[in-house]
Parts: structure tokens; C-alpha cells; sequence
């Protein structure tokens, strides 16, 4: 019973704690991190590239289901130790609420995909269209053994491929936020651990 008394009143004496709620530093260096983990994780999927394709009857490469699995997973778990950081970073000046946590996540996720979107638009547009076309986007003239398929049914095709690609796209970067969310909660539970233990 004192034991909880005391653990209770230690925390409400925590400083300031409804008056600073985000921890920019923590913010920027969570997106950064997500930014140079998420840069290894990408030249390990290029390094396993060959086993991640598969080649169908027409002679095009596209993701096998392993391949996407592969990609959403790393997402996740990229993203979620990139949120750690950022929740781990809170000092104590700022809230250890665990919604606090999520917040200080979503915010660097925000910033690592805007982070992302820049560098992407700077690279070559060669560059940028293998990636594009690497997430299921290609707009090709199709052709069967009768002859060319009509212009109805190829723009038909391409409205259901661009849309599966959209949604594994939504679902990637989804997981994403939310192995940063979840990530950025654990990590200012550890750090509010560390401050109670001082």
C-alpha cells in the first residue's frame, strides 16, 4: 500500500509535465533514424531482388507474394525501432503519456515520409520510374497472339493494376505508422522507467 502511494506521488511530481508535450528534438532525430534504417533495409531488398520477382508468362517481372510480405514486415519493423528512438529521446521536461508516445511516432513517420518524397523527387527520373514501375506500375502496351488488345480492355487492365498497387501501397505505408506509433509508445514508456529510477 505505500509502495503505491509513493510510486503514485513520485509521479505527479514529475516536472512539468502538462505544460511540454512535444520533444522536437526527439521528433527529428526519430525521422532521421527512420531515414538511414530504412536506407539499409532497402539495399538488403535490392540484394535479395532476385528472389523477390518472378517472372510471368509474358516475359514481365512482378512481386511475388513473398516479395510484398518481405516489404510490409520490414516496414513495420524498420519504422517501429525508428519510433523507439524518438519516443526513448523525451527527457523528462515533456509527458510520458503513452498518447504522447504515439504522437512523438506519427510525427516522425510525417517527417521521414516527407523526408522521402524530397529525396525521390531529386533523383533521376530513370531512377524514379524503375521504382514506380518495381511497385506493380507498368504502363505497357499489352499484346496477345490475336493481335493488339483493345483500348478498352488494356486501360481496364491498367485501372486494376494501379489500383492493387495503390493498395499495397496504403497498406505498406500504414504499417509503417503504425509500427512507428507503437514503437514511439514503448520507447517513452522505457524512458519514463529511466526517470522513475533516478
Amino acid at each position: 500500500m505505500n509502495e503505491n502511494l509513493t510510486d503514485n506521488s513520485t509521479i505527479h511530481q514529475l516536472p512539468n509535465h502538462q505544460h511540454k508535450l512535444l520533444c522536437w528534438k526527439a521528433i527529428f532525430a526519430g525521422a532521421i533514424f527512420a531515414v538511414g534504417i530504412s536506407f539499409l533495409f532497402n539495399l538488403l531488398t535490392v540484394g535479395l531482388g532476385l528472389s523477390l520477382y518472378t517472372e510471368s508468362p509474358d516475359g514481365k517481372l512482378a512481386f511475388t507474394f513473398a516479395g510484398v510480405a518481405w516489404i510490409m514486415i520490414g516496414s513495420y519493423i524498420t519504422l517501429f525501432v525508428a519510433g523507439w528512438v524518438a519516443g526513448r529521446l523525451v527527457s523528462d521536461q515533456h509527458s510520458f503519456h503513452l498518447a504522447n508516445g504515439m504522437f512523438h511516432g506519427f510525427m516522425a513517420w510525417s517527417i521521414y515520409l516527407i523526408i522521402s518524397v524530397v529525396l525521390i523527387s531529386l533523383m533521376a527520373d530513370v531512377v524514379s520510374g524503375a521504382m514506380l514501375k518495381s511497385f506493380f506500375i507498368d504502363i505497357s502496351n499489352h499484346q496477345t497472339t490475336q493481335g493488339v488488345v483493345s483500348q478498352v480492355n488494356v486501360s481496364t487492365v491498367h485501372a486494376n493494376k494501379l489500383g492493387h498497387a495503390g493498395l499495397v501501397t496504403f497498406f505498406i505505408f500504414l504499417l509503417g505508422a503504425l509500427g512507428s506509433c507503437v514503437g514511439a509508445s514503448c520507447g517513452i514508456k522505457e524512458s519514463k522507467r529511466c526517470y522513475l529510477r533516478k
